[in-house]
């Protein structure tokens, strides 16, 4: 299962590595797709009643390093509202 490295998954050098794997693949995309990524992957998280804001929280801290302010800003924006 793919959980981000946040819960029992990458830890050190493999987690940071994934981490700025996910920060290009995602940087790349555009507001539009980047919002309907996280609204599809929220529904599944929800349906299987693993969403956890959390977990979320704590890897939109863990890639901040790796985010402009403005794209840490949105995602905050974007956790909040699942919520």
């Amino acid at each position: 299962m793919d959980n981000y490295g946040m819960r029992g998954g990458w830890q050190g050098q493999d987690a940071e590595n994934e981490l700025r794997r996910r920060a290009a693949e995602y940087s790349s995309m555009s507001r539009g797709a980047l919002e309907s990524e996280l609204a599809r992957e929220a529904a599944r998280l929800r349906a299987e009643g693993m969403l956890d804001i959390g977990q979320l929280t704590a890897f939109m801290n863990a890639a901040a390093p790796y985010m402009s302010a403005e794209q840490l800003k949105r995602m905050r924006e974007l956790i909040d509202s699942l919520r």
